[in-house]
């Protein structure tokens, strides 16, 4: 995992995975994470209260898609100054 491979354009195999991780977060929150708040405010009558109310639906799915950005803005952090590290340490810079 630290010599550089030529296939990969001169890089290792940590740097490459990076761009995958970040993008494998941000299709989990899309995929699983954000059908399934909806679904279970469905489920649990939200929605239907909701309908009672002047609050338009489309302010819940807004606000549904705020969180989950600050969510993905948060792993993708995460992963940068957790990989930022880990390239420094296998490097043998201290930090």
């Amino acid at each position: 995992m630290h010599q550089p491979q030529a296939s990969m354009g001169g890089l290792t195999l940590f740097p490459v995975y990076v761009p995958i991780l970040i993008s494998m977060a941000i299709a989990i929150l899309a995929l699983i994470s954000l059908p399934a708040a909806l679904v279970s405010y469905r489920d649990q009558g939200i929605l239907r209260r909701l309908s009672t109310t002047p609050v338009p639906p489309s302010w819940v799915l807004a606000g549904q898609l705020v969180i989950n950005f600050c969510i993905a803005m948060t792993s993708l952090l995460i992963v940068i100054v957790v990989s930022i590290a880990a390239v420094k340490t296998s490097r043998g810079i201290s930090l």
